[in-house]
């Protein structure tokens, strides 16, 4: 069975890296449409999601992996 279908059928995961808020509420709406049309419990978690906190509330029984990941226009000096 291809991961694509286990993951709708919630056998696997979907474990997505992404920063932006409206990109975060997007992926949730398709989350509640796959479950609606697979009759399943879609697992999905965030990786990075720097702007997670506007989208708290929205979030439910989602899983966020935080750090790791940073814009990449943010420079950190490197310290020996």
């Amino acid at each position: 069975m291809p991961s694509l279908t286990r993951g709708f059928q919630g056998e696997i995961p979907f474990i997505v890296g992404v920063l932006n808020a409206d990109i975060m509420a997007t992926l949730i709406e398709l989350k509640v449409e796959v479950e609606k049309k697979w009759g399943s419990k879609m697992r999905m978690s965030f990786v990075g999601g720097l702007e997670v906190h506007l989208i708290a509330k929205e979030l439910g029984d989602l899983t966020f992996i935080s750090g790791g990941r940073e814009p990449s226009s943010t420079k950190r000096p490197f310290h020996r």
